[in-house]
This record gives structure tokens, C-alpha cells and sequence, in this order.
């Protein structure tokens, strides 16, 4: 983890981090309305409470972005400024998966330069690449 944060920073400065999802916690204030148990509405209440930062990502590490020049979200009383970007786990489950250099290099790279081409078009580009193989091809053997 470590290291790959040394390479985000030499890449990006302080944009981006790997954390622990685990560890990051913050303090979150709420409204919201009580009700006695037979369903009667007692009112308003507010509620100040430390919470996990990422409560769907256990046991996991996350990729973060630096968001400090956004408004701070009033709800949350020690906002730190950093926003996840991907959870490090497998698709669908909450299967922890290592974090690894290149994907946050890939990722983090798109972020900041744009996505250049899309899944769709490498897969067309693939298309047109072997459909112009197999014509070259058919010519060597005469079959124009």
C-alpha cells in the first residue's frame, strides 16, 4: 500500500490515495423525525454520531481522490476532503481483491486526461483491424 501511494504522489501529488476502508471513519450530524411506539409523531431530532466513511466497502482498500476545493458536505462535521473513487473488491460481492499499481495508474489516468476511447470502440477498431487482415490476406491468394 505503501508503495503504490509513493507512486500515486510522485504521479499526481496529493490528488490521490490507497486507505483502508476499515479505518476511515467521520463524524456525521442528522435530522430526522421520532415517533412514539404507537406511531404518533413526536417531533424532530437531531443527532450528532461517528460513523464508517464507507459502510458498503469491509474489509477492503479504496482508491480516493483529493476533493478539497469542493464545498464541504454540511453534514458532515471533520469532512478530511477525500471522496472514493473504487473499491478495491469483486464486482457484486463484498470479496476484498488486492489493490494493484496499474489499475489505479489506469484509472486515476483516465480521470484526469479523459477516457480517449471506449470499450465499444476498441472492440470496433478490433473488427476493422481483422476484417482489412483478412481482405489483405484473400488478395495474396488472388481471390479479388
Amino acid at each position: 500500500m505503501i508503495f503504490i501511494n509513493r507512486q500515486l504522489e510522485n504521479r499526481w501529488g496529493n490528488k490521490y490515495r490507497i486507505v483502508e476502508a476499515d479505518k476511515e471513519f467521520e463524524t456525521r450530524y442528522r435530522k430526522f423525525s421520532k415517533f412514539d411506539n404507537s406511531g404518533n409523531y413526536l417531533g424532530e431530532t437531531e443527532e450528532t454520531g461517528r460513523f464508517r466513511k464507507y459502510p458498503n466497502c469491509r474489509n477492503c482498500i479504496v482508491l480516493e481522490k483529493n476533493v478539497r476545493d469542493q464545498p464541504v458536505p454540511i453534514e458532515i462535521k471533520d469532512w478530511n476532503g477525500w471522496e472514493i473513487i473504487w473499491p478495491f473488491k469483486k464486482p457484486g460481492t463484498d470479496d476484498p481483491i488486492d489493490p494493484n499499481l496499474e489499475v489505479c495508474m489506469y484509472i486515476t489516468d483516465k480521470l484526469e486526461n479523459g477516457v480517449r476511447m471506449t470499450a465499444q470502440d476498441w472492440k470496433d477498431l478490433e473488427q476493422r483491424q481483422h476484417e482489412a487482415e483478412v481482405e489483405r490476406v484473400y488478395g495474396l491468394l488472388g481471390g479479388d
